[in-house]
């Protein structure tokens, strides 16, 4: 949901600097299609030619080669000044919605919408490139590799 956002900004981005600037051909950043293709391309060590995974390291963000840092942004997709321009986006959070029976706050996952600016949409969604390959990776069931 929040990449797809972040996705279309940037396209848009694009667009309106070739159309200011008169540029044509390949943009300095990608826009990509899929979460994925973020982490495998830009994110994470390729996987080595033997090897059915990456590796454990790279998956829980701890090899000092791949991570977030890789990611590249325009200065307008990290800009939160006063001056930025506000972009309308969604993202989900947990909701409280009463108590149960103990007493207890009962939370829900909700679809929240958010007007900020285009740095502070991309910083939420770096935070959450930090845990999506191990999380991706767990998703798909091969967690079972990890233990040898």
């Amino acid at each position: 949901m929040v990449f797809n956002h972040c996705m279309k900004f940037r396209r848009a981005l694009i667009a309106e600097t070739r159309l200011l600037e008169g540029q044509n051909g390949k943009p300095e950043f990608t826009v990509f299609n899929h979460l994925g293709d973020i982490t495998r391309e830009t994110c994470m060590c390729a996987k080595q030619e033997n090897k059915a995974y990456h590796e454990k390291n790279c998956l829980y963000r701890e090899c000092s080669q791949c991570g977030i840092a890789n990611f590249k942004m325009y200065s307008q997709e990290e800009d939160q000044s006063d001056r930025a321009p506000l972009v309308r986006w969604e993202k989900f959070e947990y909701i409280i919605c009463g108590k149960d029976a103990n007493g207890k706050d009962k939370g829900q996952l909700q679809i929240v919408s958010k007007e900020t600016s285009p740095g502070e949409m991309f910083r939420y969604f770096t935070t959450l490139l930090e845990s999506f390959p191990a999380h991706q990776f767990g998703h798909l069931g091969n967690t079972s590799s990890l233990k040898s």
